[in-house]
Order: C-alpha cells, then sequence, then structure tokens
C-alpha cells in the first residue's frame, strides 16, 4: 500500500517514527500549537452545525450531495448528522495534519539521496504563500500570552478555517505531495 499510494517515496529518508510523532496531538507544553488544535475543532464544530437543513436550506443540501457538477437529477440531500465516533475520527485527521505541518513546516527538506533515516528534516511539500501567511498570523495571534482573550480566540478560528480552506484550495502541479494535507496524511 505504501508503494501504491506513493508514501514510502515521498517519505524516503525520513524516520517514521519521528514524523509520527509530528503529527501527535500536542502535549500541555506546546501552548501555541494546542491553542491552534483548540480553533480547529471549533471550526470543525462550528461547520457541523451550520451544516444542516434548518440553517442552510434543503436546496443547498441537495446541492451539497450532487454526484456529478452540473447535474440536475440528484435527489438525496446531504447528511450532516454524522456520529460522535465519525466526528472524533474526521477531527483527529485535521489536528494531526494541522500539528505535523505547524511542527515540520520551516524544517529543511530532506534530500531524496540519504540513504539512513533522519530527523529533523521535513517531506519536499510547499506551502502556498497565502498558506505561510495563515500561519505566521496565527503566531502572530497567539503571540505570547498564556490565555487567549474573547477577540484573539475569535481571531484565531478565523485564521485556522482560512489555513483549512487554503489547504484544501492548494493547486497540484506537478505531485500530488506537494500539498502539505496529502504529505501530512502520508
Amino acid at each position: 500500500w505504501l508503494n501504491r499510494a506513493g508514501w514510502k517515496r515521498h517519505l524516503k529518508g525520513l524516520d517514521r517514527l519521528w514524523l509520527l510523532d509530528m503529527a501527535q496531538i500536542p502535549s500541555y507544553r506546546e501552548r501555541a500549537l494546542r491553542d491552534v488544535c483548540w480553533a480547529a475543532e471549533m471550526v470543525i464544530w462550528r461547520a457541523q452545525q451550520a451544516s444542516h437543513s434548518s440553517v442552510v436550506g434543503m436546496p443547498a443540501m441537495m446541492h451539497i450531495n450532487r454526484r456529478e457538477y452540473g447535474t440536475t437529477t440528484n435527489e438525496k440531500p446531504f447528511n450532516a448528522s454524522q456520529t460522535e465516533l465519525t466526528m472524533k475520527k474526521y477531527r483527529l485527521v485535521w489536528l494531526q495534519v494541522i500539528a505535523y505541518i505547524w511542527r515540520t513546516y520551516e524544517l529543511p527538506v530532506v534530500q531524496p539521496d540519504l540513504r539512513d533515516e533522519v530527523q529533523g528534516r521535513r517531506p519536499p511539500y510547499r506551502l502556498t504563500s497565502e498558506q505561510k501567511a495563515c500561519l505566521e498570523e496565527m503566531k502572530e495571534i497567539i503571540g505570547e500570552e498564556e490565555r487567549l482573550d474573547g477577540e484573539e480566540a475569535q481571531a484565531l478560528q478565523d485564521q485556522v478555517l482560512a489555513f483549512m480552506l487554503a489547504l484544501l484550495d492548494h493547486m497540484l502541479a506537478s505531485s500530488e505531495y506537494e500539498s502539505g494535507l496529502i504529505s501530512g496524511m502520508a
């Protein structure tokens, strides 16, 4: 499976256990990343709350679930009522990707010709200028404060949402692994 998906080639030269650590939920000592992950959880929760027909209307729910863009024959509305376990898994994947990018994006890229597996380097994903700007803005909002006030917490949630959308909007060029989102899921 690793070969088929291209993960082995993408992660070549990197210590696998170290990479798994990079994607772990932050400890209490990583206050900034912990705040970002909390904000991501709030964004996901708000998105789920907003994706009900009572909020956006049944036509929107029908449009979201269309099987093929441009067709009008779909008669099954989007079901936003996910189970607790499904939402927990969904949140965990997002939090792991965010943690992975947060911890690795400033590290040097691993050299593909390395025979030994190393730590302290990252796979060759590339963040867009928008994604980098979002990360820098998140760091600025968090600053050195121990606690975020209400206005800062909302600003952080807005910035995390912008970052998540920027990850989803990443245009793929020569390799899908240029995307931090796809790299993080490897």
